[in-house]
């Protein structure tokens, strides 16, 4: 039989991950200003990508502790893995191969006779 799940056992697992997504995140924000390729909202477009990547981490974690209480198969655990795995990794793959995209908006409109 399955036992509960307890979530006062994640809280350190939780605390951690949100801990080192911000460390790598802050630390993708210097390697950007470094770069000389930060985006025109850095600290929001951080805050987003951190954000987002925490919390497909701590989704990875209640469910790996779903699947160690027996309380989902291990197919369904296998599946959440790799889609929370894509969801991470296929955007910033994307984003890589494009390279940063013209930023235009700024400049003033050309004139049509110069």
């Amino acid at each position: 039989m399955s036992e509960p799940l307890e979530l006062s056992g994640m809280i350190p697992y939780l605390v951690l991950i949100w801990f080192v997504t911000l460390l790598f995140t802050l630390g993708s924000l210097a390697l950007d200003d470094f770069r000389g390729t930060l985006p025109r909202r850095p600290m929001l477009t951080a805050i987003g990508e951190w954000i987002g990547a925490a919390s497909a981490m701590s989704i990875g974690v209640v469910f790996t502790e779903l699947y160690s209480h027996q309380l989902i198969s291990l197919a369904s655990h296998v599946f959440i893995i790799v889609m929370l795995f894509a969801l991470l990794v296929v955007p910033r793959m994307a984003s890589s191969l494009t390279g940063p995209g013209p930023d235009t908006a700024d400049d003033p409109p050309k004139r049509a006779d110069s």
